[in-house]
């Protein structure tokens, strides 16, 4: 096998060993599941061998770069390999610690349940360690653009310069969030115990959906996306300049919806407490379904899609249904002749076929 520099041997199932062959650089022996250990092949770039079970141990091979040893069942340890960039070790269900790999760029190792501890690794540029229910600590690792901690036993998050994306929805024990200037986006949702959302500088997208003790959000400058469904203490929401959309379904104590300019996607819906949607420029799509006080929807010029069934408020205003079936005619298929619009009439709601006829100046 003199000059081989790659080896495929993946889903083998009764292969047992690999032999040591000097100068191969990549190295695929996935799902073999009679391996029970793979040799220290000196120039090795890459290796993979995900889902082999029996695998106790990875070689420590010097200058590898990327190692995937995922869903390794037995495997309690990686060694501290000089020159390793990316590392992926999810679902090792054994492995309790992370040597501090200096030069790692990427380390994946969620659904790491004996997993206790990250390392402060300088230079990391991507860590997801989520699904660790025993990581209590994330370390503050300057320079960090993407953390995903999501579904770990936090009771805190470090504020981390330079940190760009932050996900940890599903911390139960996480009661702040820290104000991480030039955070562009945030997931945390489902934090049962998050009370506030600090006023983040440079945040492009928010998401606090499902937040039970959540009463206020603020007024953050260049917030582009707002999800803040399912949050039951809600009461307001301000009046942000630039979003573009916003998913405020199932608050059930708002009680209005702010004149966005330029908003362009609006769900309301299951919003009991709203009494009316404002005239709002630019709007394209608005769900507001289920809104049980809801009075009025007003003739929103542009809007592209909408639903607002279960308005028991609504459901006699045909008027205001008869507006909407125009629009949409115009918008979406910009025909002029009469009759073809009767027949679109007809074939979207039938029972308001002679009411349109009454507004035939409207056409």
């Amino acid at each position: 096998m003199e000059g081989l520099v790659e080896l495929n041997c993946s889903s083998c199932p009764k292969l047992t060993s690999i032999p040591n062959i000097v100068g191969l650089q990549r190295l695929y022996c996935s799902s073999c599941p009679k391996l029970t250990s793979i040799p220290n092949i000196v120039g090795l770039q890459r290796l993979y061998c995900s889902y082999c079970p029996n695998l106790t141990s990875i070689p420590n091979i010097v200058g590898l770069r990327e190692l995937d040893c995922s869903s390794c069942f037995n495997i309690t340890e990686i060694p501290n390999i000089v020159g390793l960039q990316e590392l992926y070790c999810p679902c090792c269900s054994n492995l309790t610690s992370i040597p501090n790999i200096a030069g790692l760029q990427s380390l994946i190792c969620s659904s790491c349940h004996e997993l206790t501890e990250i390392p402060n690794i300088v230079g990391l540029q991507y860590l997801n360690c989520s699904y660790c229910p025993n990581i209590k600590k994330i370390p503050n690792i300057v320079g960090l653009p993407i953390l995903d901690c999501s579904e770990c036993g936090l009771t805190e998050i470090p504020n981390i310069a330079g940190l760009r994306r932050l996900r940890c929805f599903n911390c139960p024990e996480l009661t702040s969030i820290p104000n991480i200037v030039g955070l562009q986006e945030l997931i945390c949702s489902y934090c049962p115990n998050v009370t506030e959302i600090p006023n983040i500088v440079g945040l492009q997208r928010l998401d606090c959906s499902k937040c039970p003790n959540l009463t206020s959000i603020p007024n953050i400058v260049g917030l582009l996306i707002l999800t803040c469904s399912r949050c039951p203490n809600l009461t307001s929401i301000p009046n942000i300049v630039g979003l573009q959309i916003l998913y405020c379904h199932e608050c059930i104590r708002l009680t209005e919806i702010p004149n966005i300019a330029g908003l362009q996607r609006l769900d309301c819906s299951s919003c009991f407490n709203i009494t009316e949607i404002p005239n709002i420029v630019g709007l394209q799509v608005l769900y507001c379904s289920d809104c049980r006080l809801l009075t009025e929807i007003p003739d929103i010029v542009g809007l592209m899609r909408w639903r607002y069934s279960r308005c028991p408020f609504l459901e006699d205003d045909n008027i205001t249904k008869v507006v909407y079936i125009q629009r949409w005619i115009r918008s979406k298929m910009k025909i002029r002749n009469f009759n073809v619009r009767l027949a679109l009439v007809r074939a979207i709601h039938p029972d308001l076929l002679n009411i349109c006829m009454s507004y035939y100046s409207a056409f």
